[in-house]
């Protein structure tokens, strides 16, 4: 196992770097000033070009990862398994904070002390729920680009640092749009990174005979499969649930 995690480290030093450096950089942020006070001020820079722009990138942590990697797995059936399995892991984990800690969506919280919201943007529906921290959609396209990240061959490194940039820009969308406080976008990144390591060492990791998961055979590898697609049914089904009970509590009110 130890070899397998160097060898991704190596690759995979360039994502890494830039990850830790532009996270530092929203950690430090973060620390500024209250939570209110920073999301206000991170949406004092509003235009018609940057709804636009958020708005379509945001669908990056939604979604269209799956499609992706559907599409991915008819060309390479263990690479797709370890993004599709990346998402299994990275959603239970989301889910279960989420759901446990129960924190405030921006909207939420700003309705509860009474204070308006800053410029938000038109068609996209507001969350009214207790369930910001962390954020989905920020862990769900982290997981999924670095996991592309990892399966880059390894003459296309300088990739990575793109990668983890538009990776970012779509955490920072969830604030933009007035979905996610920046604590939840930091933290959700980090989960989306872990989960792909632990789901790297899953899929990849080679000992006795180097046998792995997927080359053992589909009755071994069967229930990473179902585990992650549960996951992602377990999270889309929250999430609708979730927006049925709260659309029916705002209209009883």
């Amino acid at each position: 196992m130890k070899n397998t995690i160097l060898k991704y480290y190596k690759e995979n030093r360039i994502l890494w770097i830039c990850f830790f450096v532009i996270w530092g950089i929203g950690v430090a942020y973060s620390f500024t000033g209250s939570q209110v006070a920073t999301h206000i001020e991170l949406n004092s820079f509003h235009t018609p070009f940057l709804d636009t722009f958020f708005k379509l990138i945001t669908e990056f942590g939604g979604n269209l990862p799956f499609i992706l990697i559907g599409i991915f797995m008819l060309f390479n059936l263990r690479d797709g398994f370890f993004l599709l399995l990346g998402q299994g892991i990275c959603s239970i984990i989301t889910q279960i904070f989420k759901y446990t800690l129960a924190h405030p969506r921006p909207y939420t919280l700003f309705k509860s002390l009474g204070i308006g919201l800053p410029p938000t943007v038109d068609g996209v529906e507001l969350w009214n729920a207790y369930n910001s921290f962390p954020s989905g959609h920020t862990s769900c396209v982290f997981v999924f680009l670095a996991g592309i990240a990892a399966i880059l061959p390894y003459r296309y490194r300088f990739l990575q640092i793109f990668l983890m940039v538009f990776a970012f820009l779509t955490g920072f969308s969830r604030i933009y749009l007035s979905q996610h406080f920046l604590a939840d976008v930091l933290f959700g990144s980090l989960i989306g990174m872990i989960s792909t390591v632990i789901t790297y060492v899953i899929v990849y990791y080679k000992e006795r005979g180097n046998i792995n998961l997927i080359k053992a055979g589909f009755n071994i590898h069967r229930l990473p499969y179902l585990i992650s697609l549960s996951a992602i049914c377990v999270k889309r089904s929250l999430y609708s649930a979730s927006s049925i009970f709260l659309r029916s509590s705002d209209q009883s009110m």
